[in-house]
């Protein structure tokens, strides 16, 4: 089942669609409940698994790209868990960031909270304040 809103994005491989969910067939070698599916422009269109990964929460994924559709990064909050931002190669699923140190930590976010972004860092709203990440 997919538990929280997707979304999507578009890079040279194809249109991917990413959400949390459990049950679907991940690549071999991978799990998780974040899941990327690759939609190929074939006739009829393809559709696959293309990665897994784990959230470690309960947040919704958004995606950032340097242009529209390169270097795709979904990001995720392990909202209710680890509390801390994810990001994922949009195409391997390969994690490029992973929370940070004890300073990245975050406190009182829900579940199903999606990140935003906002003159270029990526914003996260908790229960009592916002969270800023920014990227050097």
């Amino acid at each position: 089942p997919i538990i929280t809103a997707a979304a999507a994005y578009g890079t040279a491989p194809g249109s991917y669609v990413v959400f949390r969910g459990r049950g679907i067939g991940c690549p071999e070698g991978q799990s998780g409940d974040l899941v990327a599916l690759r939609i190929g422009a074939a006739a009829p269109p393809t559709i696959e698994v293309a990665w897994c990964a784990t959230a470690s929460g309960h947040g919704s994924p958004m995606v950032t790209t340097t242009d529209g559709r390169s270097e795709a990064i979904v990001w995720a909050v392990g909202a209710e868990a680890d509390n801390r931002l994810h990001g994922f190669d949009g195409e391997s699923g390969r994690p490029v960031f992973n929370g940070g140190g004890p300073a990245e930590r975050m406190a009182l976010v829900r579940r199903f909270q999606t990140p935003i972004v906002v003159h270029g860092r990526i914003v996260v709203a908790a229960d009592d304040q916002l969270y800023a990440f920014t990227s050097r």
